[in-house]
């Protein structure tokens, strides 16, 4: 079995916070005017935020959907080897959803959903 010291795991730098459709302006709004955090809008107008300390900030993405009735939170973990990484999260009875928000094609990872329910993209370090 491989210990997950030898996978070097990490928490990556994105954060998404699935908000449904209805609650979405207002969401825009606490972050923007009342948490006061840096906005930053995508070309194709997603919006996301810079969260946390300058040397270890995060990107806290508003992504706004239909799909869920209450927000959702869904995080990334970094590891340097994808294979042996889904192997040890399988083996410790994690599920790998087949069907979930589609990662862009070639992108370097996986989802994986936690005994709470959350969702947690696993991808490659550096990517």
């Amino acid at each position: 079995m491989l210990e997950v010291e030898a996978l070097k795991l990490s928490g990556g730098r994105n954060i998404a916070l699935k908000v449904p459709d209805h609650l979405y302006p207002q969401t825009v709004r606490f972050y923007r005017d009342v948490l006061k955090l840096k906005q930053n809008v995508r070309p194709d107008g997603q919006i996301c935020f810079e969260f946390g300390e300058t040397d270890h900030r995060s990107t806290l993405w508003l992504d706004r959907t239909e799909a869920t009735a209450r927000p959702d939170v869904w995080l990334e973990i970094k590891t340097k080897d994808l294979d042996a990484t889904r192997a040890y999260l399988l083996s410790e009875g994690l599920v790998v959803p087949e069907k979930l928000e589609p990662l862009p094609e070639g992108f370097p990872g996986f989802w994986i959903v936690d005994p709470a329910g959350l969702v947690l993209l696993v991808s490659l370090h550096g990517e």
